[in-house]
């Protein structure tokens, strides 16, 4: 396998000099023939394709497809036109780096990749020596540029019978699943948690140290030392003595009129939700610290 275009960053790099680099490791096999591969994804429209010559090869994919899939099937065409050509030495040019890394890996158990090693091996018994390259995409190549077009045309193309690996249903499942919980803690308005955090989605930027984590983290769960130790010291529930309440996390971060001079420095906000969605963490920690309870948390 060759990598040596990976030298170059296609951001920063004129695609002429990636052209040029390119001329020069294809005049070090000059009796080799080219065949071009690529996949393509464009929502739920996966497709493949490989040419060999003036000789184009394309795949419909299931739409649960992944592109590495996509560009593994590519590869797969790619070795049907050398398995019915006459030619004896070839190299298959791609833009999937995680693709040819996998070739590579021997340990591998992607059947898809697995499909590959084993036409391979049939090939080398039939004496067809096979290169891979790696070229960087949209950088003017021009096997590779009529090669992505191809498979962007297969997307309207009519599904093929074509088997994934099952871990292309991965993320499809992860997003069935996540929906299904998500429209259950939707319901959940009654848990104090909702206030905080309606809707499911990532969670908070770890930007802070790991003191500041757990502090943030316990405020927002709403259990912190100061006001659930009286739980496993069997002691009565602490009360808010100025304000005649529960003494809670949140009546001290939102509601309590001892620390209101303090709390308008830091922020102003009247919710939960607002408090942990809208200021930063690192006012909260501010404010804490200020009241003295940073180290009871």
């Amino acid at each position: 396998m060759i990598f040596d275009l990976r030298e170059h960053n296609k951001n920063k790099t004129n695609p002429l000099l990636i052209q040029q680099h390119y001329a020069e490791i294809k005049a070090d096999y000059l009796d080799f023939s080219t065949v071009y591969t690529d996949g393509s994804k464009d929502g739920d429209r996966v497709a493949s394709a490989a040419v060999f010559r003036d000789r184009a090869a394309t795949l419909r994919l299931p739409s649960d497809a992944s592109i590495f899939t996509a560009e593994a099937e590519a590869i797969i065409l790619a070795l049907k036109f050398i398995a019915s050509s006459d030619k004896s030495k070839f190299i298959i040019c791609s833009d999937s780096l995680s693709c040819l890394q996998a070739i590579r890996n021997t340990k591998i158990k992607n059947p898809t990749i697995l499909k590959i090693l084993y036409v391979m091996r049939n090939l080398k018994i039939l004496l067809k020596e096979i290169i891979f390259l790696w070229v960087p995409s949209h950088v003017g190549i021009l096997g590779n540029t009529a090669v992505d077009l191809e498979a962007k045309n297969a997307l309207g193309d009519p599904l093929s019978n074509c088997d994934i690996p099952y871990t292309d249903f991965k993320s499809n499942i992860r997003e069935y699943v996540f929906n299904i919980l998500k429209n259950k803690w939707s319901k959940k308005d009654d848990n104090k948690l909702h206030e905080i955090k309606p809707n499911l989605g990532k969670p908070f930027d770890n930007i802070m140290c790991r003191k500041d984590q757990c502090v943030i983290t316990r405020c927002r769960i709403g259990h912190t030392r100061i006001t659930h130790e009286y739980l496993l010291k069997n002691e009565d529930e602490p009360q808010c003595v100025p304000c005649n309440c529960k003494y809670t996390i949140k009546h001290v971060l939102i509601n309590c009129i001892d620390f209101a001079d303090i709390r308008k420095k830091h922020f102003n906000v009247n919710n939960m939700y607002d408090l942990f969605n809208n200021v930063p963490f690192t006012n909260i920690v501010a404010f804490l610290k200020e009241i003295g309870i940073y180290y009871k948390i």
